[in-house]
Formats: C-alpha cells, sequence, structure tokens
C-alpha cells in the first residue's frame, strides 16, 4: 500500500500594509503607482506621455513626403514631380563650407617630417637587429 499524500502547507498570514510615507505624497510617486495600476492599453492613450523629440518631428515629415501620392504622369509612366515637393526641415545644408587653403611649403615640411620619421624608425628596427617588413 502506498503512503498517503503529505498534506499541503498551511499559508503562511501575509503581513499588515504599513502606513504611506512621506514618499506617497509626493506626485512622482503617484504617478508611477498608476501607471503599473491601469491597463497598458489605456497608458499607451494618455496625453502626458509623449516622448517625441525635435527629430521625431522630421521623420514623421519624412515618411509623410514618402507617402505623398503623385498625382501626374509622363506618357512613358515615369512620375511628373514638383521640385522641393519632397524637402524636409532640417536637410542637409546646399553649399558645403570652404576649407582654408593650405599653404604649399607647409605640406611639403609635414610631409618630410613624416618620411623621417619613418626613415628613423626602419634604421632604428635594423639596429636594434629586427627585419623590415615594409
Amino acid at each position: 500500500m502506498a503512503p498517503e499524500p503529505a498534506s499541503p502547507p498551511e499559508p503562511e498570514p501575509t503581513p499588515e500594509p504599513e502606513p504611506a510615507s512621506a514618499g506617497a505624497e509626493d506626485s512622482i510617486y503617484q504617478t508611477m503607482l498608476s501607471e503599473w495600476l491601469i491597463d497598458p492599453h489605456e497608458l499607451s492613450h494618455s496625453t502626458d506621455l509623449d516622448w517625441k523629440t525635435v527629430w521625431d518631428h522630421g521623420w514623421s515629415a519624412a515618411e509623410a513626403a514618402a507617402a505623398a501620392p503623385v498625382h501626374e504622369h509622363t506618357a512613358e509612366g515615369l512620375p511628373i514631380r514638383r521640385p522641393g515637393a519632397r524637402f524636409v526641415p532640417g536637410h542637409a545644408d546646399s553649399e558645403p563650407v570652404a576649407s582654408a587653403a593650405r599653404d604649399p611649403e607647409a605640406v611639403r615640411a609635414s610631409i618630410g617630417s613624416h618620411f623621417g620619421g619613418v626613415h628613423a624608425g626602419r634604421r632604428h628596427a635594423k639596429e636594434a637587429g629586427g627585419t623590415d617588413s615594409l
């Protein structure tokens, strides 16, 4: 005959809730509690949870420009687009910034200095018993 199963353990008594602390008066604490205790679908429709940044508005404008329908087509079936109709705010500058002209003598001196350093390093490596693999 098989032994009888042990009876399930009795549940432990639940502790009494502690009185509200000073943090309960804090609005951030209250907001956190209210967000934990509501349905996530309701939370997604909340107006105070706007996580958008300035760049998100640019992405929204780009999506709207990309989704804009083309109303006219050429005889070959290609879309006719209006210049500038799909520009997004904050696009790149049209004119590149001109770089300062470099003095040819300064460039020559820099390259000569670099070559001198490479030559000295290779000479030092040969004197130290290494091989020049370059």
